[in-house]
């Protein structure tokens, strides 16, 4: 009977986090009884014991996506569809309304056999194919978006149903001081504490995997912003274009049977840029071509102004696209 006494003071007076790092090198997997009350017995632990530590809920992250510094290219995709944090992207483009205003001049310059006819449909020609590799970039772009924003939305609720948790493992805590307060002194408390421990462990790996998940979507929507910023001045820059083509166009049917404009020179040399070794270049995904070409206002100014084109000459991909750059 004394021996059994003399046990239960001991242990009251046990510090479990000195016998999880003097007494029981496998401390990840509980508490074993024999050793905890041989460990007892051989040495006198005066320290009060400490039990499982809480854990913050603050430490649990969420994706709060940051809005930087306005822009202009903000105004081209600023109602964003549910589902998309900026997209979809395509239908800016399929209803432009500057476009639209200057697909009413390409028919009514063939009408002219002019050489500043020509050069101007020509141009149009060049709008036309813009257009065509900025939709292709715009659909894109459409499942980069919107995957991201599901997943996104998953992980949110992973947080909150992490911190549910930790409010569960907190109180369970705290029930335990209460029920335990001498620490895992008979078999209950030690169940209960080696239960603590295990839940302890899975939810500080849950939150970890979870804190590195969001880390991960913020850089993803990083990227995302910094693509769609590019699509959106690409468009206005397209834009910008088709308005000086109408510009341009107008200026000649006003006065079509002016003096012609000499020619404008000889563009630059292309420049192949091979993938590998060189770096992809949005929205080509491998080799692609930067390539010249001369847009010459009407008569009197004849201005000629250079543009640079991009073409992707990826086979895998099986098309061929021309872009702006």
């Amino acid at each position: 009977m004394k021996r059994v006494m003399f046990v239960a003071v001991i242990l009251t007076f046990f510090s479990a986090g000195v016998y999880a790092q003097k007494y029981n090198p496998n401390f990840d997997q509980g508490l074993n009884p024999t050793e905890f009350l041989k460990a007892a017995q051989e040495k006198n632990f005066p320290q009060p014991y400490v039990p499982y530590p809480k854990i913050a809920g603050d430490i649990i992250k969420s994706f709060n996506p940051s809005k930087g510094a306005p822009l202009n290219t903000d105004k081209v995709f600023s109602k964003p569809a549910a589902g998309y944090f900026y997209g979809p992207y395509h239908p800016r483009i399929l209803n432009s309304q500057v476009y639209k205003n200057g697909q009413i001049y390409p028919p009514l310059l063939k009408q002219h056999e002019n050489p500043t006819a020509y050069r101007l449909l020509a141009n149009w020609g060049d709008v036309e194919t813009v257009r065509g590799s900025l939709l292709a970039a715009a659909y894109a772009l459409n499942p980069v978006d919107s995957t991201l924003y599901s997943e996104v939305a998953a992980a949110n609720q992973h947080a909150v149903e992490l911190r549910q948790e930790v409010d569960k493992y907190n109180a369970a805590v705290e029930a335990y001081k209460k029920d335990c307060p001498n620490g895992p002194v008979n078999e209950k408390c030690l169940a209960t504490y080696n239960n603590l421990i295990k839940w302890h462990d899975r939810l500080e790996k849950d939150i970890a995997d979870h804190n590195a998940n969001i880390k991960r979507s913020e850089q993803r929507y990083a990227d995302l912003t910094y693509h769609k910023v590019d699509l959106a001045q690409r468009i206005l820059d397209w834009e910008a274009d088709i308005t000086n083509f109408i510009k341009n166009a107008i200026a000649f049917l006003s006065n079509p049977n002016q003096d012609a404009c000499k020619p404008c020179p000889e563009p630059p040399a292309p420049v192949i840029d091979y993938v590998p070794p060189s770096t992809p270049h949005f929205p080509c995904k491998g080799t692609h071509m930067h390539y010249f070409v001369y847009h010459q206002s009407p008569p009197p100014d004849c201005i000629c102004r250079l543009v640079r084109l991009l073409k992707c000459l990826d086979k895998s991909t099986g098309t061929s696209s021309c872009d702006k750059n």
